[in-house]
């Protein structure tokens, strides 16, 4: 994965970004084995050891891939358990129309 080689001591922007990185190459090394069984094809010509040459794996990119690692994220919620954005459109639609 390459990215921007950022400063956590810098500032905020750097220290969430970084932990950003930490949390997707943790989430990637995690469901690699997964991804490449039943995600897009293209996951299955991933090889994460083909580092380019003079290329250095970056700190957050570490970050994420030590063993006790725990990422923070959280895995979206299904589709059928979010509220519809479309019915309540609908709904302030209709109260709208209701006062003309």
């Amino acid at each position: 994965m390459m990215t921007y080689d950022y400063d956590v001591k810098r500032n905020a922007y750097q220290r969430e970004s970084c932990k950003a990185v930490s949390e997707f190459s943790s989430l990637i090394l995690n469901d690699l084995d997964k991804l490449q069984a039943t995600g897009h094809p293209k996951w299955k010509d991933v090889d994460l050891t083909a580092l380019p040459p003079g290329w250095q794996v970056g700190v957050c990119v570490k970050a994420g891939m030590a063993l006790d690692y725990k990422p923070t994220c959280k895995a979206p919620v299904a589709a059928s358990e979010q509220p519809d954005g479309n019915e309540e459109y609908l709904n302030l639609l209709k109260e709208r129309l209701k006062k003309k």
